[in-house]
C-alpha cells in the first residue's frame, strides 16, 4: 500500500478504532482520534513517544514485521497498554507494512479487549464454579438409588456429607440413607410414599432425624429429586441441617422470659383491642395477675376517656402499619402520677397485620432531670456572656442548614465587629469566607451523626477584615429541638506561629536532605557543587560560594551558576572577610557588606552576607542584593551545612587516600598486583574493541637475594624503588608499571606495534647509566627481561601471553 503522508493522515483518522502510524523502529508518527480516545494523550504527545513507551515491562512488545505475519495469518497479537492515568488496557493489533512518502512504514489498528478479555474471565469462573459446585455445596448432598432391593444404597456423596455425617466417603458410598443414617422418618411422608412419588418423576421434601457416626443426632430438610447418573435412575438428596435453627426457636421461648422480666412496660393486643400478653412491669403497673391479662381488653384496663380520646386512635393507626411513638401521663396505684414515653409498632406474621405491640418507659424521673437542667440553662448563659472565646448558638432548618443566630456573647460582636441586633438577624454562613465556607454543608452533616465537630473556618467581620477561627461545635436539644453551640477563638496569632513554625521546618528538611545528598556524593567536587546547589535551595542568596584553603590563599572551587567574570576570585588567608573568616575561625555576617570596612566586595551590588569557616579547609559564603536579607536562623542553618560540608570534603578525601593505599605498592608507589588484575580485563575489552594488541614486559631483578644478604634489606629496598624509578622514567604515559611480586616488575604497553623494542633498548641503556653513576652497589645492577605480544587475532588467552613474557624472563635469567 503506497500512500502520501497527507492521505495516509486523512485515512487513519477517518477510522473508528485506534491507529497508529509507526516506523519499523517503533517511534510513533501518526495517531487517529481513536488512538487519543483510547489512551488519554494528545496526539502531539503521542507523536513524541515510542510504542515501548506504552507497553508495561512485563507485557510483550512486537515488532513491526511479527505483527504483520501475524495479521496475515489471520491471528492477530495481544498484548497490554497503559493510558496516561496509568491504567492497563489489554488491547488486539492488526498491522499491515505501508509506503508513505517513500519510506516503510507499519499501519497498526489497536483494538480495546477489557470487555472481551473480562467476558473470558468470566466465562472461566463459571465453568470452574460449577465443576465445584456439587462438591463445594454448602448443603449435604447423597446420590442414591431408586427402585429394587437396595433402594437408598448412596452411589456418590460430596465433601459436606462427608462432614455432616462423619463417615468417610469411602465408607458412606454402599451405605443405605433411609437404614443406616436416619434415625426417625419424616411425619409429613412415609418412605413407601416417598419412593412412589420419586418413580413418578416428583420432587419430594420432608424433614428427618439423623445421627452420624460418632452418634450425634442432628435434623434436616431434605429435598429430593429423580436423576440420571452413569446411565441408570438415581434420586439427588439434598440435606441442609437444621439443628441451629431449631435451638434458636427454643431461644425465643428465651426471649419472652426476657421480655418478662423488662423493667419497661410491654403488652401485645389483637385487632379487637383484648390483650395478648403483658408482661410483670406492665401488669404490676395496672394491678392485674399474670393469668387474668388475657381476659381484659384496652378500655375495660384503661379508663374508658382515656381509651377513647388518646389510645384507641393511636392503635387504630397502627394497625393501618403506622409506628407510633408519644409521650403522656398515666395514674400509678403507688407512685401516682407517671410521665410515660409509649411506642406502638404493629404485630406482624407473614406481612399481615395482627395486632399491635406497646413498649412504655417511665420518663418521670428523665423529665425532672430536665427541669433541672432548664434551670441550669439560666445560670450557664450568664456564663456564656462572660467567656473568654467568642460564643454562637443556632438552630437548623428542616433542610440541616445553620439558621439564623439564637444567642451570641459579647466577645463574637468584638471580634466582627457588628452589634449584637445585627447578628441575630444573620446566619452563620454570612459571616463565613473562603474555601472551607463551600465545606459547611458536610460539616453539618457530621455535626449531626457524630454530636460534636472541630474545624477551622475564616470569617469575615464587618470591616472586610479576615479573621482565621477555629471553632468546636456540640450539637445538643433545647426544648425539643436541636441547637447547636459553637465556641470560636480567634486563630490569627497561632496561624502566623505556625507559618513560621513550618518555614522552619522546611528548612530543616531541606537540611536533612541536603545531608543525605551530601553523603551520596563521591568526589570533593561533586561534594562542593552540592552543597552549593542545596544552599540555593535553603536560602535567599545572589552569590553563594565555597572555596578551600592552598597554602596562603583561599581558592573559589564551587560558585552558583551564571556569575558575571570576577564576581568570585581568591584571597589571601586574612585578607577581606572570606580570609578574615579563615583566620579567625569565626561565622562573619551582616545586613549591608558597605558596614565592614574589611570587606572587598567583586560587585557594588552586594549587601547581607554569610561567611562561614569550613571548618579550617575552607570558606563558605553567600551574598543577597538585599539589605537585612539573612537572621539568625539563616546563619544557623549556614553553620549546620558548613559542619556537615568540612566531614563530607574530610570523607572523600579519606576515600581517595585509601583508594589510592589500595591500589599502589607502598615501597615503589607503583600500581600493584591488585590494580592490574581490575584493569586487564578493561584493557583486553578495548583491543577487541578497536582491534589494537598489547605487548608485556616482565623484568627481574638479578641477584637481588644477593643484595639483600650483603646490603642489608633496607638497601635491596633502595634498590628497588631505583628500578621503579628507572621504569617509569623510560615507558611512555600511556603504560602501566606495575610492581608485580617480590624483586619482578610488569610493564603492560598499549597500542606498541614494534616499539616496545626500543622501549626495552631505552631501559638497557638507562641501567646503565645507573651503574656508572650510582654507588649503591658495588657491581653493576642488570635485569633480566621477558617480552610477549597479544592482539584478539591470536588463537590464545592473554593470560597465555603472560605466561610466556614470565618464561622468556626466567631464560634471560638463566643466561
Amino acid at each position: 500500500m503506497d500512500c502520501s503522508d497527507r492521505d495516509c493522515r486523512k485515512f487513519i483518522k477517518q477510522l473508528p478504532e485506534a491507529v497508529f502510524v509507526e516506523t519499523l523502529e517503533g517511534d510513533i508518527v501518526d495517531v487517529n482520534n481513536g488512538a487519543c480516545e483510547l489512551l488519554g494523550y494528545t496526539r502531539a504527545e503521542l507523536v513524541q513517544m515510542e510504542v515501548g513507551d506504552l507497553v508495561p515491562k512485563d507485557a510483550p512488545a512486537f515488532l513491526p514485521d511479527q505483527i504483520d505475519e501475524a495479521t496475515r495469518s489471520g491471528e492477530p497479537l495481544e498484548t497490554i497498554n497503559v493510558d496516561k492515568a496509568g491504567k492497563e488496557i489489554p488491547v488486539e493489533l492488526r498491522g499491515k507494512l505501508i509506503e508513505v512518502d517513500g519510506k516503510e512504514r507499519m499501519l497498526v489498528s489497536v483494538r480495546d479487549i477489557s470487555e472481551r478479555k473480562a467476558a473470558e474471565e468470566e466465562l472461566n469462573r463459571s465453568k470452574k464454579r460449577y465443576q465445584r459446585y456439587f462438591e463445594e455445596l454448602g448443603d449435604a448432598v447423597f446420590i442414591t438409588k431408586v427402585g429394587e432391593e437396595d433402594h437408598g444404597r448412596i452411589l456418590d456423596a460430596n465433601s459436606a456429607a462427608v462432614e455432616q455425617t462423619g463417615y468417610p466417603r469411602e465408607e458412606l458410598i454402599g451405605m443405605n440413607v433411609e437404614e443406616d443414617i436416619a434415625v426417625e422418618g419424616p411425619k409429613s411422608i412415609t418412605y413407601e410414599e416417598g419412593d412412589s412419588k420419586l418413580t413418578q418423576g416428583e420432587t419430594i421434601s420432608f424433614r428427618e432425624k439423623k445421627r452420624s457416626k460418632d452418634g450425634r443426632y442432628f435434623w434436616t430438610d431434605v429435598v429430593v429429586t429423580r436423576i440420571g447418573y452413569k446411565g441408570r435412575s438415581a434420586a439427588l438428596s439434598i440435606n441442609r441441617d437444621i439443628t441451629e435453627r431449631k435451638k434458636a426457636k427454643e431461644q425465643l421461648k428465651r426471649y419472652k422470659m426476657a421480655v418478662e422480666g423488662s423493667e419497661d412496660l410491654i403488652a401485645a393486643v389483637d385487632q379487637d383491642y383484648n390483650y395478648l400478653f403483658a408482661n410483670r412491669a406492665y401488669r404490676g403497673f395496672y394491678g392485674v395477675d399474670g393469668a387474668e391479662i388475657e381476659r381484659y381488653s384496652v378500655g375495660e384496663l384503661l379508663k374508658d376517656k382515656t381509651f377513647r380520646q388518646e389510645v384507641k386512635p393511636r392503635i387504630d393507626r397502627c394497625l393501618e402499619g403506622e409506628r407510633i411513638e408519644y409521650e403522656m401521663e398515666r395514674t400509678h396505684p403507688a407512685k401516682e402520677l407517671r410521665q410515660l414515653k409509649i411506642l406502638y409498632y404493629p404485630l406482624r406474621e407473614e406481612e399481615k397485620i395482627h395486632g399491635v405491640v406497646a413498649i412504655m418507659r417511665d420518663i418521670t424521673e428523665r423529665k425532672k432531670a430536665e427541669t433541672e437542667l432548664r434551670q441550669k440553662e439560666k445560670k450557664y448563659r450568664q456564663i456564656f456572656n462572660k467567656a473568654n472565646d467568642a460564643m454562637y448558638l443556632h438552630g437548623l432548618t428542616e433542610e440541616g442548614k445553620p439558621g439564623k443566630f439564637l444567642e451570641i456573647n459579647d466577645v463574637a460582636c468584638e471580634m466582627l465587629g457588628y452589634s449584637r441586633e445585627e447578628l441575630l438577624d444573620m446566619k452563620p454562613t454570612e459571616i463565613d469566607a473562603g474555601e472551607r465556607a463551600m465545606e459547611v454543608p458536610d460539616i453539618i452533616d457530621s455535626l449531626i451523626e457524630e454530636g460534636q465537630q472541630t474545624f477551622e473556618m475564616l470569617h469575615e467581620a464587618k470591616d472586610g477584615r479576615k479573621i482565621p477561627v477555629e471553632i468546636s461545635s456540640h450539637l445538643f436539644e433545647m426544648n425539643g429541638e436541636e441547637r447547636v453551640l459553637s465556641i470560636v477563638r480567634d486563630v490569627t496569632e497561632r496561624k502566623r506561629s505556625q507559618q513560621a513554625l513550618n518555614e522552619e521546618r522546611d528548612k530543616l528538611r531541606h537540611l536533612h536532605d541536603a545531608v543525605d545528598e551530601l553523603q551520596q556524593q563521591n568526589t570533593e567536587d561533586e561534594v562542593l557543587q552540592t552543597a552549593v546547589d542545596v544552599a540555593e535551595s535553603m536560602l535567599d542568596f545572589r552569590f553563594c560560594d565555597i572555596s578551600l584553603v592552598e597554602g596562603d590563599y583561599i581558592v573559589p572551587k564551587a560558585s552558583t551558576n551564571g556569575l558575571a567574570s570576577g564576581e568570585s576570585v581568591p584571597f589571601k588567608v586574612g585578607e577581606g572577610i572570606t580570609g578574615k573568616t579563615i583566620k579567625k575561625g569565626e561565622t562573619i555576617w551582616g545586613d549591608d557588606v558597605r558596614n565592614h570596612p574589611e570587606a572587598k566586595p567583586t560587585n557594588d551590588d552586594f549587601r547581607a552576607f554569610i561567611s562561614v569557616p569550613i571548618g579550617n579547609l575552607g570558606n563558605f559564603q553567600v551574598i543577597s542584593e538585599e539589605v537585612g536579607a539573612f537572621d539568625e536562623e539563616d546563619v544557623e542553618l549556614a553553620e549546620i551545612l558548613a559542619d556537615h560540608l568540612q566531614e563530607e570534603i574530610k570523607r572523600v578525601r579519606l576515600e581517595e587516600d585509601l583508594r589510592e593505599q589500595a591500589i599502589h605498592d607502598p615501597l615503589t608507589n607503583l600500581y600493584n598486583r591488585r590494580y592490574f588484575n581490575e584493569t586487564l580485563g578493561e584493557e583486553v575489552e578495548r583491543c577487541k574493541r578497536y582491534d589494537k594488541s598489547l605487548a608485556f614486559l616482565m623484568a627481574d631483578v638479578n641477584r637481588f637475594k644477593e643484595i639483600n644478604d650483603r646490603y642489608t634489606h633496607q638497601t635491596g629496598d633502595e634498590v628497588l624503588r631505583e628500578v621503579a624509578s628507572l621504569l617509569q622514567e623510560n615507558v611512555r604515559d600511556a603504560d602501566t608499571v606495575v610492581r608485580y611480586g617480590g624483586d619482578e616488575f610488569l610493564v603492560m604497553m598499549t597500542q606498541t606495534g614494534e616499539g616496545v623494542e626500543t622501549t626495552v633498548n631505552r631501559l638497557k641503556k638507562a641501567l646503565k647509566d645507573w651503574n656508572r653513576e650510582s654507588d649503591l652497589i658495588d657491581f653493576p645492577l642488570t635485569l633480566a627481561m621477558g617480552v610477549s605480544h597479544w592482539s584478539p587475532k591470536q588463537k590464545r588467552d592473554v593470560e597465555d601471553a603472560l605466561k610466556e613474557a614470565d618464561e622468556k624472563m626466567y631464560e634471560d635469567k638463566q643466561r
